[in-house]
């Protein structure tokens, strides 16, 4: 038997073409394929990679049919809507359909630059369109994170007119009945009620009857006589039992001065001076 005269030559490989995008590569007449001993794994995965392929061309031609039996023209109401949202910017704008990404292109095409300028209270924008038009427009100034949660003015002067005939709970079920609220937006409280009056200076109706020269019944009777007025009206010196300090009710009792028409003195009552007595 004759020995080979040399090593076997390999088969040489032939490139693939392919007929067209999209199409699988075939071979051509007479190509053979790179001589190899494949495994199962390798087998697998050209299968694999064979299958995706012809996944992807088909979907390829299935995208391809729909677009050339559509042909992608828009219907006569179609045209209609487009029309009309170029001369409605607004609607567009604020579509729900429309999302942010789209807004902001909008914007881009719509307008060239803005320049602001904040003075005061308010802050002026210079706004440049595409079309070369011009506008200014004055908005207010943000508030401030104090600013929000502060009690509105309005609302202080309605506590300053009930504290003036009304105690601290009698108050708060007035202002919780008509729906005012402070600066955190939450009902009022007695304690809530008091801080606020105490931060702004509004005093209570305590302090504004003894402003007036009322005392309570349980303040001590002033040197030299005289009598206190108890909560229902007996006139009794035993009941002056509290530790109100005596200059006070001294003060009050030797510059006395008539209550308010129409405020209440429930638990407050003039004392009578010994000359007035007698």
């Amino acid at each position: 038997m004759n020995s080979p005269s040399g090593p076997p030559k390999p088969t040489a490989s032939v490139p693939c073409t392919s007929t067209a995008p999209g199409t699988p590569p075939t071979r051509p007449a007479g190509a053979t394929w790179p001589s190899i001993r494949p495994t199962r794994l390798v087998a697998d995965a050209l299968e694999a990679d064979w299958n995706d392929k012809l996944r992807g061309l088909a979907e390829s031609e299935e995208d391809y049919r729909r677009v050339q039996g559509d042909n992608g023209a828009l219907t006569a109401e179609q045209q209609t809507r487009i029309r009309a949202l170029s001369t409605d910017f607004p609607t567009l704008f604020h579509d729900p359909a429309t999302s942010m990404r789209e807004r902001k292109r909008l914007i881009r095409h719509v307008i060239s630059d803005v320049t602001l300028i904040k003075a005061g209270e308010h802050i002026t924008a210079h706004v440049r369109f595409a079309g070369g038009q011009a506008d200014t427009i004055n908005v207010p100034r943000p508030l401030r994170a104090w600013e929000t949660h502060t009690t509105p003015p309005e609302t202080l002067a309605v506590i300053d007119q009930l504290l003036a005939e009304h105690t601290h709970d009698e108050a708060v079920s007035i202002l919780n009945a008509r729906g005012l609220t402070g600066g955190w937006r939450k009902p009022f409280t007695v304690a809530s009620l008091t801080a606020l009056c105490k931060a702004h200076g509004v005093p209570t109706l305590r302090e504004r009857l003894r402003a007036q020269g009322w005392v309570s019944a349980r303040t001590p009777p002033p040197p030299g006589g005289g009598t206190v007025c108890s909560r229902r009206g007996a006139s009794t010196a035993a009941a002056a039992t509290s530790t109100t300090p005596v200059k006070a009710a001294h003060r009050c009792s030797t510059r006395p001065k008539p209550p308010a028409v129409g405020k209440p003195t429930a638990g407050y009552q003039p004392i009578s001076s010994p000359r007035s007595s007698a």
